[in-house]
């Protein structure tokens, strides 16, 4: 899937490397009991879940960096552009999503069962 309308694709090399991070930071966060084969969203056993992405855990003004797991494909994204896409996705339109800044500060993760969790200061 063309992922490029929600703004600049990452290189390999670069999405390997914030991959590498992210799991990293997120590794204490991770139920112990799901292995690497199940996606990153899915393994986090976040404190705090959601009903819906809400704006207000980006820094506005700021592009943040959205993984779509399933497409192995990251992408540089303002807030509005990716919160826009997700909110008006098809019921059918299954992802795994990783949503984070570039410090990789916080992640916000939404699994393809819906499920909306967040984990801040990694």
């Amino acid at each position: 899937m063309d992922f490029t309308f929600l703004g600049e694709i990452i290189s390999d090399e670069s999405r390997v490397e914030f991959r590498r991070k992210l799991v990293g930071k997120l590794s204490k966060h991770f139920f112990m009991d799901r292995g690497e084969s199940i996606p990153i969203s899915c393994r986090i056993n976040s404190s705090e879940l959601a009903n819906d992405l809400e704006k207000k855990w980006f820094h506005e003004g700021r592009r943040h960096i959205v993984y779509m797991e399933n497409y192995d494909v990251m992408i540089l994204s303002k807030v509005d552009d990716f919160l826009t896409f997700l909110a008006n996705r098809e019921p059918w339109q299954d992802y795994d999503v990783c949503i984070f800044d570039e410090e990789i500060t916080f992640c916000v993760a939404l699994t393809h069962n819906e499920e909306i969790k967040v984990v801040h200061a990694l």
